[in-house]
Parts: structure tokens; C-alpha cells; sequence
């Protein structure tokens, strides 16, 4: 008996890879993509969650971001929408939740989601299964091999497209190269001193943070980059509870620290003047919507800078390149813990031709990952038809309609994204292939007759 032929094979059962599944339960075409045939394949037993319960802090997204789907889609979404986790996100409507409650939450729509899944005749979700591989078959259709997490079990899945929702990953050679583009070495460290921001967020590395800094009498911390991750590790280590001296805490960022602001008045009530037009969404008149930090770090920034009614004098910002060499490398030597945030990089898995001859991606040689309409991109620029990708560092950024500042030029990811524009996008781009077998069916049909 051959295996059925899914219209779509989702790698990766986290808040990406549910989101074009959620973004159809909004729109109302849940019901048809399950008819076509998806498959979900995920390393864990439970959808939707992903790793947001790894981590010990808050998000940066306002709780109404998350709700927002389950109230467009209650019939579809009803054990979530009474859930205890959903009624507590409701008390963060217009604030920061901890993200072990947005993964509540999350486990919850999950839930629902396995439900309407098991429920089909054609769909199937297939947990505890990690994939290893995508094959092109000669017809065009891909074959996904994957085994038990946990066991020695493998298998196959045919499909007419695949949907890589693997995640990131922080690499220590990316932040060593990063480092050096910067005027700094990181080799010459200890290596226990070395903590990448991922890990110093996790509820599972927080502790080993914490013992080293505790270890120290006088605890110094050097955090290299301006992203989120930056500000939300400086805004963990301010609330841990170790005593650190004024100015212990620096972060060395390169370039521009971009603000979060909802209007223009809220700017000039924070004396924020630091964005251009083009750094102004057209569509919500926000200041840097999608380049800007927000939540935590956004809070710690106003703290240092003395724009809140508290100030932060343990923690220091200065651009790298207003440190001379060897200001930087006694500030590296002296410090009882580097952090090292310098972004992630895509999680990928091989995929190879019906020759089974490698097909090099872009993203190994740290290009983005995916072009506009979310399709994995070859090395020599060409575009995978069927092979797609979302996610944390995947490089799929908004259109037009998603509004956002002009300027914006780098990553943006988000569940409110994957469940909307970025959803979207891949929702799209698997219901335009499903036509396209369609029409293929019925045209062969038509030719037997």
C-alpha cells in the first residue's frame, strides 16, 4: 500500500510552524487545507509551544497580540478560548506577559489545533519525530524522511510542498567572527565566562549565570550587541538579585539604538527625537515599529538614559567604537561574564535532488534563508517552487501591507507575525500550489474521459 501524497509537510510544530494553520482558522480555510492533506511533524508532544517555555522573561509583545486570533476564530479555538491561561493573559491585554505563561497559552491553541488535525480524514500529526531530510522525487513532490526522537523508528512522508519551522540557533563561531568585524577577541576567554544570550536567558543556563556571577565580590558583566537580546540579558541580570557596582553591567552595541514609540507625542513626552520619516510606519504612525525595542529592554534603556521615574546606574551603554583597543580588551579581561547576542542563525535540515546530489542553500553561507514570498533560496539565487521556511532567522520580512518603517532592513519575528502577515505569505503560497494540483487532477481527468 503507498503512502498518501500531503499537499503540505509542516517540519517543526512550534509558534511558526502552527502559524499559517492559525492564520487559516481566522480566514476559514482550516477546514479545506486539512481536506488537502497536511502533515506535522514535531520532536515534542505538544504543538504550538515551541521553545517559549525555555525562557525566563517577559515578552516583548502586549497580551492582546497573542489573544487576537482565538477571539477571531472562537468556534474553531473553544477549549483555548476558556482555558485558565487564556483568561490570566487577559490581565496583560496593554503589558509585557511572562513568556512561561504566553506558552501556556500557546499549549492550550495547540491543543485545539491536534484536535481539528486528528479530526481530519486527510491530515496527520506525527509527534516525537524529528525530520532528517527532504528528497525532490522526479515528479516534482518531495519526500520527507524522519524518525522517533526517541528510537530508532524511521519513515517516510511524500508531499506536494514542505515548510521548515526548525527555529535558531546561536553559534559560537558566528559570535567569535562577529567579535573580531568589532575589534574584539573572545578567544583569549575563559570559556566558562562565555555565555551566548539564548543560554543566559534560559531558565536552564540562568543558574550557571547566576553561580559564576555569585562566585565573584565584585560581579562584572560585558554584553556585546544592541539587540533585544542584549537589553532583555541586562534587564534579567538588574532583577536577579546579584550585587552589582555602578557601571558593572555594559553593553557594547554597533550602530543605532532604535526606540519603540506609539505615536509622535509619545516620543516628545519621552524628549525622543531619534527616528526619520522613513523610520515612521505610514500605515499606525509608530516609531520604528518593527526595528524599535519594546517591553524590558525598551523600559531599561529609558532607565539608564533618564527618561523613567527610575534610574539604572548599574548598567552601562556605550557604542563599540568609542572604545579604544585596549579599553575593550581590559574590559573583556575584567569581566566575570561575557554575553555574547548577536542574533541566530536558521535551523535547516539537508535537502538533496532526486539524484540525491546536495542542493546548497544561501543561508549556509549566511545569507537570508528565504526570498519575499518565504521559498528557500539556493546558493546561485534560485528559488525552491515547494520548499518553504518561517521563523526565527529565516529572513522573511513584512510586505507593504504589513505596514512598518520604510528603512527596516532587518529580521522582525514574532507570534502575532506568524499567526498574521508572515502566516499569511506561506498560507498563500501552499493553497496556490493545492490549486495548481487541482487543476492538474482535473485536466487528467478530463483527458481519460
Amino acid at each position: 500500500m503507498s503512502s498518501p501524497l500531503f499537499s503540505v509537510a509542516i517540519i517543526g510544530g512550534g509558534p511558526a510552524g502552527t502559524g499559517p494553520l492559525v492564520r487559516a482558522a481566522c480566514r476559514g480555510l482550516l477546514p479545506l487545507l486539512l481536506e488537502s492533506g497536511i502533515a506535522v511533524i514535531e520532536a515534542g508532544h505538544e504543538l504550538a509551544v515551541g521553545s517559549l517555555k525555555r525562557y525566563g522573561v517577559n515578552a516583548d509583545s502586549f497580551g492582546t497580540s497573542f489573544l487576537e486570533s482565538v477571539e477571531e476564530a472562537s468556534s474553531l479555538f473553544r477549549s483555548t478560548a476558556c482555558a485558565q491561561a487564556t483568561l490570566q493573559l487577559g490581565s496583560y491585554r496593554t503589558s509585557h506577559p511572562p513568556l512561561h505563561l504566553v506558552a501556556a497559552f500557546l499549549k492550550c491553541l495547540g491543543g485545539d489545533l491536534l484536535t481539528s488535525i486528528r479530526d481530519s480524514r486527510h491530515s496527520q500529526c506525527f509527534l516525537g519525530y524529528t525530520a532528517e531530510s527532504i528528497r525532490y522525487l522526479t515528479d516534482g513532490s518531495v519526500e520527507v524522511c524522519i524518525r522517533r526522537t526517541r528510537g530508532r523508528e524511521r519513515r517516510t512522508i511524500r508531499s506536494r510542498s514542505v515548510v521548515l519551522a526548525l527555529g535558531g540557533h546561536q553559534s559560537s563561531t558566528v559570535a567569535t567572527r562577529t567579535a573580531l568585524r568589532l575589534g574584539l577577541s573572545l578567544d583569549s576567554l575563559d570559556k566558562c565566562s562565555l555565555i551566548p544570550s539564548d543560554r543566559a536567558l534560559s531558565l536552564a543556563g540562568r543558574p550557571q549565570l547566576l553561580r559564576r556571577l555569585d562566585a565573584s565580590s565584585s560581579p562584572r558583566v560585558v554584553i556585546l550587541g544592541g539587540s533585544h537580546s542584549a537589553f532583555s540579558a541586562a534587564w534579567m541580570l538588574t532583577d536577579s538579585g546579584v550585587a552589582f557596582e555602578t557601571g558593572a553591567i555594559s553593553i557594547l552595541h554597533c550602530g543605532r539604538i532604535r526606540i519603540f514609540y506609539g505615536s509622535r507625542s509619545d516620543a516628545a513626552n519621552d524628549r525622543y527625537a531619534d527616528f526619520t520619516d522613513r523610520e515612521v510606519c505610514p500605515t499606525t504612525r509608530r516609531r520604528h515599529r518593527f526595528g524599535g525595542l519594546r517591553g524590558d529592554g525598551r523600559e531599561l534603556w529609558r532607565r539608564v538614559t533618564g527618561r523613567s521615574t527610575v534610574d539604572e546606574t548599574r548598567v552601562h551603554i556605550q557604542p563599540v567604537d568609542s572604545c579604544s583597543s585596549p579599553d575593550l580588551a581590559r574590559l573583556l579581561a575584567d569581566a566575570t561574564v561575557v554575553i555574547p547576542a548577536f542574533g541566530y542563525l536558521p535551523r535547516t535540515i539537508p535537502i538533496f535532488d532526486s539524484r540525491m546530489m546536495p542542493l546548497v542553500i544561501r543561508a549556509e553561507m549566511g545569507e537570508r534563508l528565504v526570498d519575499g514570498q518565504g521559498r528557500v533560496m539556493l546558493l546561485d539565487g534560485t528559488a525552491l517552487p515547494n520548499v518553504f521556511a518561517l521563523g526565527l532567522a529565516t529572513g522573511l520580512r513584512p510586505g507593504s501591507d504589513l505596514g512598518g518603517e520604510p528603512s527596516f532592513d532587518g529580521q522582525v519575528n514574532g507570534v502575532w507575525l506568524y499567526q498574521h502577515g508572515f502566516g499569511d505569505i506561506i498560507l498563500q503560497s501552499i493553497l496556490g500550489l493545492i490549486d495548481e494540483a487541482n487543476c492538474a487532477n482535473e485536466h487528467a481527468s478530463v483527458q481519460r474521459t
